[in-house]
């Protein structure tokens, strides 16, 4: 299992942006996915450690620094099996989920546009609904949940169960809520280590900020702050 586990670490921390010394240092009282603890919270169950090797090797890095949540469906996409993508021309005749394509469905421009995500982001609802419109015709479904309609212990519930039947997970959360600059974000989550109550937040800034490990609390509070494109909460959706 650890060789297994060190085999698989080194996809993510020899890539673009994953060291230490990169970017911007990681928030206070966070872990370092690098770090010997980081490590071993992976495999604090089997259910966190495979969540990890799905999401890992269809890590995006976000092609602008509005593109969050666009990085971050495509990362989930990609890691699911019997979703059609779109066939991207830069990859042609290969079908692959880039951020570009996933604009590629008349689905996606009636909920949002490239102009518009490049120019201010996405919300979590329309992040829930363009990642569902590439879902059709699949068992996949997507649920999401404002932070203002829930709590930390339900947080944690529904993360074990979720993670432990497969899902995946994203977040949406105030960067300065985990002491971090900039405003709001989204990214996958790679883990949850239901002992410790720690969440792997897989930055798909990774030019800026390194994997890190988080208390369920701390994101759970930055997750409860208004988005006000939308007027609600932030939050957090499973895809599976």
């Amino acid at each position: 299992m650890m060789f297994a586990l060190t085999g698989v670490l080194g996809l993510l921390v020899t890539g673009h942006g994953s060291s230490l010394t990169d970017g911007l240092p990681p928030p206070n009282g966070s872990v370092p996915l690098v770090s010997e603890k980081g490590r071993m919270l992976l495999l604090e169950n089997m259910s966190t450690f495979n969540t990890y090797t799905k999401v890992v090797n269809s890590f995006e890095t976000q092609v602008t620094q509005s593109f969050c949540g666009v990085a971050s469906a495509c990362s989930i996409l990609n890691a699911l099996p019997n979703v059609n993508a779109p066939i991207a021309p830069k990859y042609y005749p290969y079908a692959y989920f880039t951020q570009e394509a996933f604009f590629s469905t008349s689905c996606v421009q009636n909920i949002t546009t490239y102009t518009k995500v490049l120019e201010g982001g996405m919300t979590l609802e329309q992040f829930a609904s363009a990642v569902t419109c590439w879902l059709q015709g699949t068992q996949v479904s997507v649920e999401y949940t404002n932070a203002q309609d829930s709590n930390v212990l339900s947080l944690h519930n529904a993360a074990v169960a979720a993670l432990a039947n497969g899902k995946l997970m994203a977040v949406n959360f105030a960067r300065a809520g985990l002491v971090e600059v900039g405003g709001g974000h989204f990214s996958p989550i790679g883990g949850y280590a239901p002992t410790s109550q720690m969440f792997l937040i897989l930055d798909v800034s990774r030019y800026k900020y390194p994997p890190v490990w988080v208390s369920t609390a701390e994101l759970f509070g930055a997750m409860n702050t208004t988005d006000t494109s939308s007027g609600k909460s932030r939050g957090w959706a499973f895809v599976g």
